[in-house]
């Protein structure tokens, strides 16, 4: 579970019940039916025009990802990837392939399957990068999703509040009634901007953060399996891969 997630909803939620109590103000006075509808429709529909049904439905599972933790760690990737390559150069490339069976990294897998398999470094570098790029692709297309919902909320609620206030100058002859319908039309207003800065444009980045931390661990895969079919030893694999981790950090392993 990716804590940070849970942490800055809570805090930013808070932060804007906490001010509005402060004030003297109730969540009760946040509350709209319609001018949720119009926010959140009106963002769901303008996704769908411009975005492939197929990429609108991903919605939950983007939302999903960005509450799980990372899945790879680059250190224990690096004592994975020397590790194979000790077993390499004692015991040859083909032992490698029950070891290939155990390894959880998709990528990786196919990495070690295809140097078992004796495909040349240039095939499986190709391989490797087309899959891997595929990968940003697809990870791109949710954010940008993500992205372009967090620019169609906030005008969204500028439409709202502009229809709630047509309706609310419609009755002046009720001057009791037009301070809650005013106050109902910006309503509309906060739903755009909050769902726009404290979910869409947030998740977007975290999934973006994601798959730049994915990429990494990609590029550090592909240099370790060329490196292990290159029959390079496992110091020499473990000096070239450090190169992907701080130096802080790489200090502290040595």
């Amino acid at each position: 579970m990716e804590l940070s997630t849970i942490l800055g909803l809570v805090v930013g939620f808070g932060a804007i019940m906490g001010g509005l109590m402060m004030d003297g103000g109730s969540p009760a006075d946040l509350i709209s039916v319609s001018s949720v509808v119009i926010v959140v429709g009106g963002t769901l529909g303008a996704a769908a025009v411009n975005f492939p049904l197929t990429t609108v439905m991903m919605l939950p599972k983007l939302v999903a990802q960005s509450f799980q933790a990372y899945l790879s760690n680059p250190k224990e990737t690096i004592e994975l990837m020397v590790s194979l390559a000790d077993r390499a150069r004692r015991d040859g490339l083909l032992t490698l392939e029950e070891a290939a069976r155990s390894i959880e990294d998709a990528f990786l897998r196919k990495g070690i399957n295809l140097v078992v398999d004796g495909v040349d470094s240039a095939t499986v570098s190709d391989i490797l990068r087309t899959d891997q790029q595929l990968a940003s692709e697809r990870h791109n297309a949710g954010i940008a999703l993500l992205e372009g919902m967090g620019g169609y909320a906030p005008t969204m609620g500028m439409i709202g509040t502009v229809m709630g206030l047509v309706t609310a100058l419609g009755n002046l002859t009720n001057p009791d009634e037009l301070g809650g319908a005013v106050a109902v039309a910006f309503l509309t207003t906060l739903y755009g901007a909050m769902l726009a800065n404290l979910f869409c444009l947030p998740i977007a980045g975290k999934l973006r953060a994601k798959d730049e931390r994915e990429l990494l661990i990609r590029r550090l895969v592909m240099e370790g399996v060329l490196a292990i079919q290159a029959g390079q030893s496992p110091r020499i694999v473990r000096e070239k891969l450090s190169a992907f981790i701080p130096p802080s950090e790489r200090e502290t392993e040595a």
